[in-house]
């Protein structure tokens, strides 16, 4: 899956953090965003509904990081995912994606 941010292509990857060194595996991190590579990344032993909250997590990463907020404040963004996420299962066709109809594919990408 790409996702365009601010005219940037972002392609969601899932990883295995047990044999990648982008996620360390004993962290409580389920994601990472690399903005060099334009590359967000997700834990793949995830259950969907976890792999969506990840991925609105990233994605406010990248919003605060187009927006030039310095301070990525953790615990502002654990709240503003809890929002959105619910947002989006409360009104799933709102923005013509439906995240309850999505699962992950088999290349491991979303």
């Amino acid at each position: 899956m790409k996702i365009k941010i601010g005219g940037i292509d972002y392609t969601v990857k899932f990883i295995d953090p047990v044999q990648s060194p982008l996620l360390d595996e004993d962290s409580s991190a389920w994601g990472k965003v690399s903005l060099t590579d334009a590359v967000i990344y997700i834990d793949n032993r995830l259950s969907d509904p976890v792999v969506d909250q990840t991925l609105i997590h990233e994605l406010i990463h990248i919003g605060f990081e187009d927006a030039g907020v310095l301070n990525h404040d953790e615990p502002l963004i654990i709240r503003l995912t809890a929002f959105f996420h619910a947002l989006f299962i409360d009104n799933p066709d709102l923005f013509g994606f439906n995240f309850s109809n999505r699962t992950k594919k088999d290349n491991g990408n979303l």
